[in-house]
C-alpha cells in the first residue's frame, strides 16, 4: 500500500515563466540592501530567513512573493520564544518522505539512532535521508521537519516553531508500505507524531487493519500513560480533480471532506486545517466536522506567501533548484545560493507541523499534560479567525434550494464556537500557554458504549431538503469531547448525499456536504467524527438527517450508530 504526501501546491508550469521573470527583475534593484541586511543578521547570530517566516511573526512581509499578508496573522508565539520556551526535551517523530538529517539547520535537532527507514528490514532503524535518485517531492519531509524544529539563532537559515525540540525522521511516504510498518510509525518513545500526508477524498479511504487500535493505545500508554499527540493534516482537497481517484475522470472537479480519509476520524488524532497569511482558510484546505484547529499553511508563494523552511541541500534537487520555481528565492537568489531552503512549501502539510511545533512548546513548558489536556487547551484558547464567516454556498454552484450547504461559525450548547473550515479556530500559542498554567487535568476519560439503530430501511426523498431523519437516545450524562457517527446508506450515487447530526442541545453539525462529486455509490459503515459538540452534555436525543441533493439517483438509510467520548459533568 502507498500513502500520499499532501502535495506542495504549485501553479501549472505554463504560468511560471512570466511570473518568475517578473520577480527576478523586481528583485534586482534591492540586491545590495538585501545583502547588507543578511550580513547584519549573520553577524548577530540571527537566522537570516526568519524575518520572512510570517508564521512566526507576521508583519505583512512578502516572504519572497509578490505581496504580503495581514500583520498579526501568525502563531502568536513571539513572547513564548523570548521567554525561553523553545520545546527543549520534547521528542517529535516526522513520518514523511524522509528527512535530510545532516541538513545544516536540522543536524543539531536530530535524535541519534532513532530515525526509521521503511526501505530497510525490521526494526527499520536507519538514515531516513531521501536518495539521490528521488525527485523533488522527496524534500517534503525535510521541509516539514524544518517548520517544526529548525535550529534557532545559529546564524544560518530558518527557525523552527520549537527550535530546541528533538526530531526523528521516518522514511514512510514513497515506500510500498506494509500494515506492520503503518502501525510501527504510530508507536515508539515519542511525544508527538506528525503526519503531513493522507488519502484521496474523492472516495472513502479506509483505515489499515489495526491502526485504530494502535492510535487508541498510543493515546492510552505512550508518554508514561499521558498519551502521545498524533497531529495530522486535514487534506488539500477543498476543490480537487477526480484524477486523484481515476485517470479516466480527469478534468472533473470534486469537493473534499477530511472525514472521508477514515484515519482522520480517530479522536486521538488532532486534524489540522490551513490558514493563509491573511488569516483565513487557505484556498485548498479540506473542510470537515473532524477538524480540531487551524494553523498557517500559506498559499503558492507567487502572489501571496507560502512557507519558508528547510529544503534538501543543493541546487540539483528538492523544491529550490537552479531550474527555478515560483519565485527567485527558489532558483538560488536572495541569499539562498546553495538552495538549502525553500519559500514554496504550503498545504495542510505545512499547517500540521505548525501545530506539532506549538504542541512541543506546550509540552516543553508543561510536560505532565495528557493528550486530552493538550487538545482541550488548544481548542479553548484558539482565536476565532474569519469571525464574520457566514453561510457558504456550494463552491461549484450545485446548491439545493432552501438547503444550507455549509454553516458559518456555530456556537454550541456549551458556548463553544466551531466551524467546519477552521475547527475551533486559529492556534494561539501564547493564549494556550497562559491557559495551560492554570489548567486542571480533565476528568477520567469515558468511552461510552455505542448506541445503534439496528437495521433500517428508510427511503431518502430524492432531490429534497426534507431528507429522512432518525433519532437515537443516549442515556449517559457525559460532557462530550468527541462524537463519532458510523453510517450505512444504500444508494446509486453517494455524491448526492448530505449528512447532518443534531445534538440534544440543538446544535447541528454538517458531517457530509451534498453534491460532492465523490465516486462511491453507497456508504458502508463509514465513520464521521464531529468535534462541534465539545463540552455539551451528550445525554438525550441525537438525530441524524440524510439529504439527497440531486435528482435521479435514490437510496435508503440502512443503519447508523453513535459513539460519544468525554468525561463526567
Amino acid at each position: 500500500m502507498k500513502f500520499k504526501r499532501l502535495k506542495v501546491l504549485v501553479l501549472p508550469p505554463f504560468f511560471l515563466f512570466p511570473i518568475l521573470a517578473a520577480l527576478v527583475l523586481a528583485s534586482c534593484g534591492g540586491a545590495e540592501e538585501e545583502a547588507s541586511e543578511l550580513s547584519e543578521l549573520f553577524l548577530a547570530g540571527d537566522d537570516p530567513f526568519a524575518a520572512q517566516q510570517w508564521h512566526l511573526s507576521n508583519t505583512g512581509q512578502r516572504s519572497y512573493s509578490e505581496s504580503g499578508g495581514v500583520a498579526g496573522e501568525d502563531l502568536r508565539l513571539a513572547s513564548t520564544h523570548a521567554s525561553g520556551v523553545l520545546g527543549r526535551g520534547v521528542r517529535v517523530a516526522v513520518s514523511d518522505t524522509g528527512v535530510e538529517i545532516a541538513h545544516e539547520d536540522l543536524v543539531d535537532r536530530v535524535l541519534s539512532g532513532e530515525s526509521r527507514n521503511y526501505l530497510l528490514s525490521a526494526p527499520w532503524i536507519g538514515d531516513p535521508t531521501p536518495g539521490e535518485d528521488e525527485d523533488g517531492s522527496a524534500a517534503h519531509g525535510t521541509a516539514v521537519a524544518g517548520i517544526i524544529g529548525a535550529t534557532g539563532w545559529n546564524g544560518i537559515g530558518t527557525r523552527g516553531v520549537a527550535p530546541e525540540a528533538s526530531i526523528a525522521g521516518f522514511k514512510f511516504l514513497g515506500v510500498d508500505i506494509t500494515v506492520a510498518q503503518v502501525l510501527d510509525q504510530a508507536d515508539g518513545d515519542f511525544d508527538i507524531f506528525n503526519y503531513s500526508y493522507g488519502m484521496s477524498q474523492c472516495q472513502v479511504s479506509g483505515m489499515e487493519p489495526g491502526l485504530l487500535a494502535t492510535l487508541q493505545a498510543g493515546g492510552g500508554s505512550l508518554r508514561d500513560g499521558r498519551g502521545a499527540l498524533y497531529i495530522k493534516s486535514a487534506g488539500n482537497e477543498f476543490v480537487s480533480d477526480l484524477d486523484d481517484c481515476s485517470s479516466s475522470l480527469s478534468g472533473i472537479p470534486y469537493l473534499g471532506n477530511s472525514n472521508l480519509d477514515q484515519s482522520n476520524t480517530v479522536p486521538e488524532v488532532l486534524v489540522v486545517g490551513a490558514l493563509n497569511a491573511d488569516g483565513i482558510s487557505a484556498s485548498y484546505s479540506s473542510p470537515g466536522s473532524n477538524l480540531w484547529i487551524s494553523a498557517p499553511g500559506g498559499e503558492f508563494g507567487t502572489e501571496s506567501p507560502a512557507i519558508v523552511t528547510t529544503d534538501i541541500a543543493g541546487c540539483s534537487r528538492g523544491f529550490a533548484t537552479l531550474l527555478g520555481g515560483v519565485n527567485s528565492f527558489e532558483s538560488g537568489a536572495r541569499g539562498n545560493g546553495n538552495c538549502d531552503y525553500t519559500s514554496a512549501m504550503n498545504g495542510t502539510s505545512s499547517a500540521s507541523p505548525m501545530v506539532s511545533g506549538a504542541v512541543a512548546l506546550l509540552l516543553g513548558a508543561h510536560p505532565n499534560l495528557s493528550w486530552r489536556d493538550v487538545k482541550y487547551i488548544l481548542a479553548r484558547s484558539a482565536r476565532k479567525v474569519d469571525p464574520t464567516a457566514a453561510v457558504i454556498g456550494h463552491p461549484l454552484g450545485a446548491d439545493l434550494s432552501g438547503h444550507v450547504y455549509e454553516q458559518g461559525w456555530v456556537t454550541n450548547g456549551a458556548g463553544v464556537a466551531f466551524h467546519n473550515w477552521y475547527g475551533f479556530g486559529g492556534i494561539d500559542v501564547e493564549s494556550a500557554l497562559t491557559r495551560a498554567a492554570s489548567h486542571s487535568a480533565l476528568g477520567t476519560y469515558v468511552e461510552a458504549t455505542p448506541v445503534s439503530s439496528g437495521t433500517l430501511s428508510l427511503a431518502i426523498p430524492d432531490h429534497s431538503i426534507t431528507g429522512v431523519s432518525h433519532s437515537l437516545s443516549f442515556s449517559s450524562s457525559l460532557l462530550a469531547e468527541s462524537v463519532v457517527v458510523t453510517v450505512s446508506v444504500t444508494h446509486t450515487a453517494a455524491t448526492d448525499l448530505g449528512l447532518e447530526l443534531t445534538s440534544p442541545s440543538g446544535t447541528k453539525s454538517i458531517l457530509m456536504n451534498i453534491n460532492s462529486q465523490m465516486i462511491d455509490t453507497g456508504l458502508s459503515s463509514v465513520r464521521f467524527l464531529s468535534n462541534a459538540f465539545l463540552d455539551e452534555n451528550a445525554q438525550g436525543t441525537w438525530t441524524l438527517k440524510v439529504i439527497d441533493g440531486a435528482a435521479a439517483d435514490t437510496g435508503t438509510l440502512t443503519r447508523w450508530s453513535l459513539e460519544v467520548r468525554g468525561r463526567a459533568p
